[in-house]
């Protein structure tokens, strides 16, 4: 009986204390930010555009009261100097700007951030690499 007992109260006590890592790590990621990472400037290049080739340039995105903004600035190429940025946002923690390149052609960015690496798509077609800078 007294082994029942004590079998018993250990459960409830190892449970307990799993409830309570669990529910801190909850709290944890509660507190996070989740644009706070997308946050910051990027050093990217854009493998085998057509024309192009391989291109580098710089984007940085911020916070401010009307939402998120991204800017391109060139570091090689002319292509950061064509586009025209519509709108910046976070889905599903992927961050999507809706650009349109030359006047002509309305694509997207598609970028996965993890720590101080960026990684994507432009217009779903062509890979992106880089890290944080800033």
């Amino acid at each position: 009986m007294k082994n029942i007992l004590l079998t018993i109260l250990s459960v409830s006590i190892i449970s307990c204390g799993a409830l309570l890592n669990y529910a801190s790590q909850v709290a944890e990621s509660d507190n996070e930010n989740p644009i706070e990472r997308f946050i910051g400037t990027f050093e990217l290049q854009i493998f085998d555009l057509p024309m192009s080739g391989d291109v580098i340039m710089s984007l940085t995105v911020k916070e401010d009261e009307n939402g998120l903004t991204s800017v391109f600035k060139p570091l090689s190429g002319e292509l950061a100097e064509q586009i025209v940025i519509k709108e910046t946002e976070i889905e599903e923690d992927i961050l999507y700007i809706d650009v349109l390149i030359s006047n002509q052609y309305d694509v997207f960015f598609e970028l996965y951030v993890e720590g101080d690496e960026i990684t994507g798509y432009l217009a779903d077609t062509f890979e992106l690499a880089g890290k944080r800078i800033d």
